[in-house]
């Protein structure tokens, strides 16, 4: 993976003075389209087997689910660590806690509402 990023620096190093760190942040967000990539399959699978597949689609919307209550843990680990960087206890200055109240939300959402489909049968 290392052998990737140099090659791309070294192709791209003559040309501008942030070719590094422009090569690094492409890198980073390839990485990253993979996992939003099948975030997105899997979540529009889930839409499309609502009629005809409810159990497919309960399995896959807990499946999401879960993967949302890990990234809102993420995102509250980085409210903690802004929070103790403040000197006084005042999270609602971090900008990162409403969305990682809104996706909790929506995943225990997801998570509650794929168990209560899969319970009923």
């Amino acid at each position: 993976m290392t052998g990737v990023v140099t090659v791309v620096v070294l192709v791209v190093a003559g040309t501008r003075p942030n070719a590094e760190l422009e090569a690094l942040y492409a890198f980073f967000g390839l990485v990253l389209a993979v996992p939003v990539l099948a975030f997105t399959v899997a979540a529009v699978g889930c839409l499309r087997w609502g009629r005809t597949a409810p159990r497919r689609a309960a399995r896959a919307s807990f499946a999401l689910g879960v993967v949302e209550l890990v990234l809102a843990a993420a995102l509250l680990w980085g409210v903690v660590v802004a929070v103790q960087g403040y000197g006084e206890f005042a999270p609602w200055r971090s900008p990162l806690l409403l969305p990682a109240l809104v996706v909790a939300g929506i995943g225990g959402g997801a998570v509650v509402g794929a168990a209560r489909t899969l319970r009923a049968g």
